[in-house]
């Protein structure tokens, strides 16, 4: 599974950050997503520091593959808790993070069809960050509102099966641009034996 983020200017791979445990205050890397403060929620979806121990403060995730696991628990903001562990196997499937950019005064509304499911979201007061499992040919599209001021007022992105295609529509005009991912090499990588409860605990 590779891990991508899709925002009104385009694709591209995502990169991560660092946590630190509350039980242990051991650090590593996970994926949040959404908004901190009241009326607001992140979600956080770590990768176990067993094994990719954090060396830097940024993890390009462009050269790795996941593996989805699902936890079967739910977070204190309601959500489905998730980690992602690196796989030696290179697979057809992408977690999407979608990030609603919303206008001043304004608000993001989604479309999703085909072979996608939202896992989880964060949210601030008005809009919803997705974060979406896809596993095969689909569309996702979002229609902002507010004040524009020349972006895009509606978004469409397909996946083919192959390949991304992000099309933004700004008035009359259509920009539409293409993300390939490139497949990184299977490689051998340390997997861990199970979830470290410091892990789990922590999100």
């Amino acid at each position: 599974m590779k891990v991508i983020d899709i925002s009104i200017i385009g694709i591209k791979d995502a990169v991560v950050g660092t946590l630190r445990s509350k039980q242990s205050k051991l650090k590593y890397y996970a994926i949040t997503h959404g908004k901190s403060g009241p009326g607001c929620w992140k979600v956080k979806i770590p990768i176990p520091h067993t094994q990719l121990h954090v060396n830097k403060s940024k993890l390009d995730l462009s050269n790795l593959n996941f593996e989805l696991v699902d936890l079967k628990k739910k977070d204190a903001g309601g959500q489905g808790r998730y980690l992602i562990s690196i796989s030696r196997n290179v697979s057809e499937d992408f977690l999407v993070l979608l990030h609603p950019s919303p206008a001043r005064g304004g608000v993001t509304e989604y479309s999703i069809s085909g072979k996608a499911r939202v896992l989880c979201e964060g949210y601030d007061t008005d809009n919803r960050y997705l974060a979406i499992h896809v596993t095969g040919k689909c569309e996702i599209s979002f229609v902002r509102s507010g004040l524009l001021m020349g972006t895009p007022k509606r978004v469409v992105v397909a996946f083919d099966g192959k390949k991304w295609v992000h099309k933004a529509y700004v008035g009359d005009l259509i920009k539409c641009t293409e993300f390939q991912v490139s497949k990184p090499k299977k490689r051998e990588v340390k997997q861990p034996s199970a979830i470290p409860n410091e892990l789990i605990g922590s999100c």
